[in-house]
């Protein structure tokens, strides 16, 4: 959904014509942001104490 919302931000508001390239750069910089907000706690991890 990102890079769909990026691309055509890109594109229509862009001046330069590779709006698709720069969509994917930045979608792949924002990947351990978005891996640390949607990974789910292991099922049976939470109770564990060490």
């Amino acid at each position: 959904m990102i890079l769909g919302i990026l691309t055509g931000t890109f594109r229509l508001w862009g001046a330069s014509p590779e709006g698709v390239s720069y969509a994917i750069i930045l979608s792949n910089l924002m990947v351990p942001l978005i891996e640390r907000v949607t990974l789910p706690t292991a099922f049976g991890k939470e109770g564990q104490k060490k």
